[in-house]
């Protein structure tokens, strides 16, 4: 693999990191525009290598006033755990080579993994108001600190 290669494959990964984050945001409300997203997501991936640096993209997005820390750190554990099934998957197809016992573990892993996140959402508790439990909420803590949603 060339340099030019493995670079394309690094910005693209990195952009659809970038574009689930926005996504799973969204669907928390607290959406943030792409420039704050950006900081963060950046500031984010420089201290991913720090004790408790996953979640510095959630402190900045914090610090800016666009989205409650507890919120987005939702975001960012459920991406974490996506990340975690993805390799779990690549595991189980591809195996290693030597290590025989690494394809079942990685199946059994993955399906339990799965099975959890499925049992979590399945029974996330629907907010009044909400159209649905994957649907988002009526609104956001902000507006519910401000008393601006109206009780349903």
């Amino acid at each position: 693999m060339s340099f030019a290669e493995a670079l394309g494959l690094a910005v693209a990964y990195l952009a659809l990191k970038a574009w689930q984050l926005h996504l799973l945001l969204r669907n928390l409300g607290a959406e943030a525009d792409w420039r704050r997203l950006a900081l963060a997501f950046a500031v984010g991936e420089l201290a991913l290598t720090l004790p408790l640096g996953l979640f510095a993209q959630n402190w900045v997005l914090a610090r800016t006033g666009r989205a409650p820390f507890g919120e987005t750190a939702a975001a960012t554990v459920v991406m974490l755990l996506v990340e975690i099934v993805v390799v779990l998957v690549f595991l189980a197809v591809v195996g290693i080579r030597g290590w025989p016992v690494v394809r079942p573990a990685a199946i059994v892993a993955a399906s339990a993994l799965c099975v959890l996140m499925a049992f979590v959402l399945h029974f996330e508790p629907r907010r009044a108001g909400s159209r649905s439990a994957s649907a988002g909420r009526c609104c956001t803590a902000r507006s519910r600190r401000r008393s601006i949603c109206s009780a349903a």
